[in-house]
């Protein structure tokens, strides 16, 4: 399950097959929309439409103010990640190993990109590039056709999406290293180990990178130039991504509490 907000409206995705636009001050549903799979990933709103995959092999394209169904796309494999729109284009990995290209106003298929393993694919898009992390790789793309730019090579699976900032790609994967590549052509910047598995994805603020692990139950801050760690924090299973708001990093833990921390 994942939201989006915008407009007082709170968009949900839910296993119950089902995409809901719920009012952001009391809750009372606005509409709701039936997919053909559960909605595991976060809703994408841009210009009035809400973007969502489903695990039912399709992609949707909705009115964000009522709902109604404006496109969809078949893929080949559940959508279980959330997707990416940029320059009128919805980026989107699937099951079937494969990361699709489509025209927002229509859903026509742009371009397609089949990686060699992993079905969970993951993404984010930054200067005319889509950045993927499947299986042991992390590839950079051209959103224009979708070649590949170049692919790095890890030692376990990726799991984690992309963060992007000031010309470096920072992931995690479940061999429990923390990556910064080089956005141009993938050089590992430096690296960083910590006693879990990293499934959850990286966030950068103000020169620092954050993120949550399992098994070793911590969230980590990190120096981005360097990989040095500024300070750990025990947490249960943090398994959800940090959000960082005014210097206060906000993270959610499997023990039922959310921790707000202090980076002063």
């Amino acid at each position: 399950m994942g939201f989006n907000r915008a407009d007082d409206t709170v968009y949900i995705g839910s296993y119950d097959n089902q995409i809901h636009a719920l009012n952001a001050s009391d809750g009372t549903e606005q509409w709701n929309f039936q997919t053909d799979g559960p909605v595991k990933s976060s809703p994408a709103l841009v210009d009035g439409t809400v973007y969502a995959g489903e695990e039912g092999h399709h992609v949707y394209a909705l009115n964000a103010s009522d709902g109604t169904e404006r496109w969809r796309f078949p893929t080949k494999g559940g959508v279980s990640s959330s997707l990416a729109v940029a320059d009128n284009t919805v980026y989107v990995g699937s099951r079937d190993k494969s990361v699709y290209a489509l025209d927002t106003s229509d859903g026509t298929e742009c371009w397609r990109f089949q990686v060699d393993r992993g079905r969970h694919l993951t993404l984010a898009v930054a200067d005319s590039t889509v950045f993927v992390g499947g299986g042991h790789r992390v590839y950079a793309l051209d959103t224009s056709d979708g070649t590949k730019q170049w692919e790095f090579q890890t030692d376990l699976g990726v799991s984690s999406s992309p963060a992007v900032a000031d010309d470096t790609v920072y992931i995690g994967n479940f061999d429990g290293c923390v990556y910064a590549l080089d956005a141009g052509d993938g050089t590992k910047q430096w690296e960083f180990q910590t006693d879990g598995v990293v499934s959850s994805s990286p966030v950068v603020a103000d020169g620092v990178i954050y993120v949550a692990t399992w098994d070793d139950d911590h969230i980590h801050a990190l120096n981005v130039s360097d990989g040095t760690e500024r300070w750990r924090f025990q947490i249960d299973a943090a398994w959800s991504a940090a959000a960082v708001v005014n210097g206060t990093v906000y993270v959610g833990s499997r023990d039922s509490h959310v921790y707000a921390l202090s980076e002063r």
